[in-house]
Order: C-alpha cells, then sequence, then structure tokens
C-alpha cells in the first residue's frame, strides 16, 4: 500500500500470522508504524519516504524473523525501541533520518546483518569495536 493517505493503519494487535511483507513506503501521513507483535512471520517491512513518520511501535523489536527494515527517509522519527533484538535482519536503512538521534547498539543478536545504512542521521556510534565483531557488514555513515 505504498502512496496512501493513511494516518494510522490500526489500534491494538491484529492477527497477521501469514504477513510476510509489508510496504508502506511514501504513507505522507502515517505517524506511527501499527502494533505487529502478532506479524511472527513477517520478513520484510518497508516504509521509505514515510516523512510524518514520528514513532516505531515497540512490537518491531520483536520481530525475529523480520530480514530487512528500510525507514529510509523518515525525516521526522526520532526513536528507536531501546531494546532491538532483531536476530535475522540482514538489512537496516536508516538513511535521511535527520532527526533519529538515538546511540545504536549492535550486539550479537544481530549477527546477520550485513547492510547498516546511517548517512543523513543525526546517531551518534562509536563503532570501531562493534564493527570489528560483525564478520561482513558493510556500513555506510
Amino acid at each position: 500500500m505504498p502512496y496512501n493517505h493513511i494516518k494510522q493503519l490500526w489500534k491494538g494487535a491484529k492477527d497477521l500470522e501469514k504477513l510476510k511483507f509489508m510496504e508502506l513506503s511514501h504513507s505522507q501521513f502515517l505517524e506511527k508504524t501499527p502494533d505487529l507483535s502478532r506479524a511472527t512471520n513477517l520478513e520484510q517491512l518497508v516504509l521509505e519516504g514515510c516523512t510524518n513518520l514520528h514513532a516505531v511501535d515497540r512490537s518491531l523489536a520483536d520481530l525475529k524473523k523480520l530480514i530487512f527494515l528500510s525507514l529510509k527517509d523518515c525525516i521526522n522519527l526520532r526513536d528507536l525501541p531501546s531494546r532491538i533484538e532483531l536476530e535475522s535482519l540482514q538489512s537496516l536503512f536508516l538513511s535521511g533520518c535527520s532527526k533519529l538521534r538515538k546511540s545504536l547498539e549492535i550486539k550479537g543478536y544481530m549477527k546477520h546483518l550485513s547492510k547498516l545504512f546511517l548517512d543523513g542521521t543525526a546517531i551518534e556510534y562509536n563503532y570501531p569495536h562493534q564493527l570489528s565483531m560483525q564478520p561482513g557488514l558493510f556500513f555506510w555513515t
């Protein structure tokens, strides 16, 4: 459902066990991601260019099968969940999230992360030690 005028998708958790892909790119009125706690098989979430998106629901942090997450150019996004355990995540795009300032921690539970794009963010990072623990990580700032 890219390029829509939705402000909020739904309230509360929905039964979404069969959902594997969600694209809401350029949904300029979307302010917050929905509760995805029951989207246990979600593999790809694309929210590029959602310019009014300012919050990501904390349920995003627990999507164990998520492989690809793009929040590129979500210019009003300020925070990510404080605890992110996306153990299957391979690609994370945060480029252009100019108001995103929170420190991003890459730990062992994100061992599959191979692409990380942080250019155009205000994230403060200190990665030399963390990057050395992530073999094959492509890092762009």
